[in-house]
């Protein structure tokens, strides 16, 4: 069953101290960093101000460094629409999400972790709450088909595409165990 939601909301809190998020900038292991930026994107039980709070810092680092592979992953986790295990009360409401859909847009260069996250964070749901505004996943599909994007890539910005063990694959980057398998919503 994983970490209880009060276990993730302690462990991001020494996570987030030890990364510096939202306060002073630490000089930090690279390496660390990275870790655990992608560790804190795996929180799928933190509540949804929290995720959107690491979001906004996040994006401020992706700013600075937009081809930073471990940030653009974990904005993408941030920010997906469907999670893989977690509640969808955890999702952060669709604004923050299109907000942050914008961002990614604006920056000059889309590299592969980049058009992942904006494709997590505008997959389409079928649920009003959690899906962002139709003329967001359309200026991504624009943005997305500018940088030849496949169709196949961008799918969930144009209909519900359900999760997979391969979806599952690509997000944690291992295959999951045997029997164990990514629950459809």
């Amino acid at each position: 069953a994983g970490f209880t939601a009060g276990q993730q909301r302690e462990l991001a809190q020494r996570i987030i101290g030890q990364l510096g998020a939202g306060q002073k900038k630490l000089r930090v292991n690279p390496q660390i960093e990275r870790e655990g930026w992608r560790l804190l994107g795996s929180l799928e039980r933190l509540d949804a101000g929290q995720r959107a709070k690491l979001g906004d810092e996040l994006l401020q680092r992706i700013r600075r460094d937009p081809r930073n592979t471990a940030r653009l992953w974990t904005i993408g986790r941030l920010g997906a629409r469907v999670p893989l295990y977690g509640p969808l009360n955890t999702v952060v409401p669709a604004a923050v999400a299109e907000r942050w859909m914008e961002q990614l847009l604006a920056l000059k260069e889309l590299v592969p972790e980049g058009v992942a996250a904006v494709v997590q964070i505008g997959a389409m749901t079928g649920d009003a709450a959690r899906d962002v505004a139709p003329g967001v996943r359309q200026r991504a599909s624009e943005r997305l088909v500018e940088a030849e994007v496949t169709e196949e890539t961008q799918a969930p910005l144009q209909s519900i595409v359900p999760v997979d063990r391969a979806a599952a694959t690509r997000v944690f980057g291992e295959s999951l165990p045997q029997g164990l398998r990514v629950s459809g919503r």
